[in-house]
């Protein structure tokens, strides 16, 4: 990869600061879940780093919805 594409494809990242709350309590209620989530998982012959796609939606919230 040449300099210029990676400036470009710095100019491509994105994150947000001061989420660091929501961050640490989907961690805590991930606990709650993650044996039943890599057990359903590793059943259906599913790749175990799918189990952080919960806390990537929506940080574990029952209560979450998409807009």
């Amino acid at each position: 990869m040449t300099s210029a594409e990676l400036r470009e494809a710095a100019k491509r990242i994105r994150f947000q600061g001061g989420l660091s709350d929501r961050f640490r309590d989907g961690l805590a209620r991930s606990g709650l879940w993650r044996d039943h989530i890599e057990a359903e998982l590793k059943a259906h012959g599913v790749p175990l780093e799918l189990a952080a796609l919960p806390h990537v939606e929506s940080s574990f919230n029952p209560n979450a919805h998409s807009h």
